[in-house]
């Protein structure tokens, strides 16, 4: 038997070997950072949009694209927070308007492959059985990464939500659990 565990480990050496690595040394997942001075507050984006952007007149041009919102007045001329984009750039995952909440957007990720960089971006959708506010919405999260001149794709994944999954515990018993103990 140590023969053929042999022969094995060595299969397994060899096919690692010619494997060509996943990554590169120059490649690796970026460091993401919320967006600070956004504090949770809406930027109304009426249509989708996922951009890297590198620079303040670049903000200034997508914060003037913002439908009239009371609490920001990008339409009334206040100009958009200064971001230093000389050290970061910012990504943009905005959804665009949806018919109601229960809506979100996750930027999961980005990835450095040396050549371009990657963002993971999921888009969260309320399920039929999910109670939702009948207002309509604009998802849209804001992140920022160190500076980069490299071209930038995003990948969008849906993520539908289910409301029946909930279960609640009391005196040790789950609502949804089909065990009937003592």
């Amino acid at each position: 038997m140590t023969g053929l565990r042999r022969l094995l480990f060595l299969a397994l050496v060899v096919a690692v070997a010619t494997v060509p690595p996943l990554a590169s040394a120059d490649s690796a997942w970026l460091p993401l950072t919320p967006y600070p001075r956004w504090s949770g507050r809406s930027l109304d984006l009426p249509t989708e949009k996922f951009r890297a952007i590198r620079s303040q007149q670049e903000w200034g041009d997508l914060w003037r694209l913002a439908e009239p919102n009371p609490s920001l007045q990008a339409d009334q001329g206040i100009p958009p927070p200064d971001v230093d984009f000389t050290k970061s750039m910012m990504l943009v995952a905005a959804l665009g308007t949806r018919p109601s909440g229960g809506y979100r957007v996750l930027i999961e990720g980005a990835f450095d492959f040396g050549t371009a960089i990657e963002v993971y971006v999921v888009e969260v959708r309320p399920g039929p059985d999910c109670a939702v506010i009948t207002v309509i919405t604009h998802p849209i999260v804001i992140a920022l990464i160190p500076r980069s001149d490299r071209p930038v794709r995003f990948h969008i994944d849906t993520a539908d939500v289910t409301c029946k999954a909930t279960r609640s515990v009391a005196e040790g018993r789950s609502s949804n659990n089909r065990w009937s103990g003592p």
